[in-house]
């Protein structure tokens, strides 16, 4: 196949890879974790996780917080309650209870990594949402 025909056939098909069939399929460009709430809280949202450049970019949405109140965010290891890895900007929560942040991070998301959404002052085991993000 010519350069221009693959070029165009990867801006039409988007996931179409112009490869032979032996080299390794592409990895993930990205992933979405749905942030399921603790038991009782009204707390739902997501965090995307997509290539930024060199770095990835972990970008968290949700709602049902605690208005005008800050949020921590953290990458966990194993679990809601593991330890921390990679601290995330706090989110930014408004009247409404929507809260937002955004974080580059220099490292490659993997199935250990949980991303968990709680108030700064709680404890590892407390938190207000969270979900594992699904690496192969």
């Amino acid at each position: 196949m010519e350069l221009g025909s693959c070029l165009l056939s990867l801006v039409l098909l988007g996931a179409t890879s112009c490869a032979s069939p032996t080299q390794s399929a592409p990895r993930p460009l990205g992933w979405v974790v749905q942030l399921a709430p603790v038991a009782g809280a009204p707390a739902m949202g997501q965090a995307t996780i997509h290539e930024n450049g060199r770095q990835w970019m972990v970008m968290i949405a949700i709602q049902g917080l605690e208005p005008n109140r800050p949020h921590a965010a953290n990458v966990r290891n194993g679990s809601c309650s593991g330890p921390v890895l990679y601290p995330l900007q706090a989110l930014v929560v408004n009247a409404t209870g929507y809260g937002y942040s955004d974080t580059d991070l220099d490292a490659t998301p993997d199935g250990t990594w949980w991303i968990q959404v709680g108030y700064p002052e709680s404890p590892p085991d407390q938190w207000v949402a969270c979900g594992q993000i699904l690496a192969d």
